[in-house]
């Protein structure tokens, strides 16, 4: 079979080690997060000396990202799920840089923006469940960034968790608020 690339990548990718970010781990993902492929040690080495913080999230690129929309309507496309995970740390520093967020590609936007959601599921189920597609539109939310971020880092360090792991099937359209990341 050949490598599936985006359509926007022309040229074909014989290696498949290439078609991989640097900074890829687990493996387990069916796609990589394209607007990182540009991404080598040596970049990533340069904008750790310009003192940037760098970190990673993991989401697992489903199958169904290959999907063509065959609805007329974007509010009857259905998302698929798709699985991901982030440190308490991460969430920690995510938290504290409030207006500093960049995200690399929309994979990292949806992941960083379910964040909010799991964050509001927590304050008002107990616990973090999958993010519905439709969720950043269903109503406003009283709560703030901060608040949602402080929930799931107080979930997992009640019960001495490292990680969150949940899924998402979040889908960006014009009308979103986005609430974590500042700049894509």
């Amino acid at each position: 079979g050949m490598m599936p690339t985006p359509p926007y990548i022309h040229e074909k990718l014989l290696d498949k080690d290439r078609y991989q970010n640097v900074y890829a781990k687990p493996l387990g993902s069916a796609a990589c997060p394209t607007a990182g492929l540009h991404f080598t040690p040596e970049v990533l080495r340069r904008i750790k000396e310009r003192g940037i913080d760098t970190q990673t999230v993991c989401l697992h690129v489903g199958a169904g990202t290959f999907l063509p929309v065959k609805s007329s309507s974007v509010s009857e496309h259905p998302m698929h799920r798709e699985p991901f995970s982030v440190s308490i740390d991460i969430l920690r520093k995510i938290r504290v840089c409030a207006g500093n967020v960049i995200a690399v590609g929309t994979t990292s936007v949806r992941t960083l923006e379910s964040l909010y959601y799991l964050g509001v599921s927590v304050i008002e189920d107990g616990e973090p469940s999958d993010v519905r597609q439709w969720a950043p539109y269903d109503r406003e939310y009283p709560y703030s960034t901060v608040e949602a971020l402080q929930a799931i880092v107080d979930y997992l360090a009640q019960r001495g968790l490292t990680e969150l792991k949940v899924g998402t099937r979040i889908i960006i359209v014009p009308g979103f608020r986005f609430r974590i990341v500042d700049m894509l």
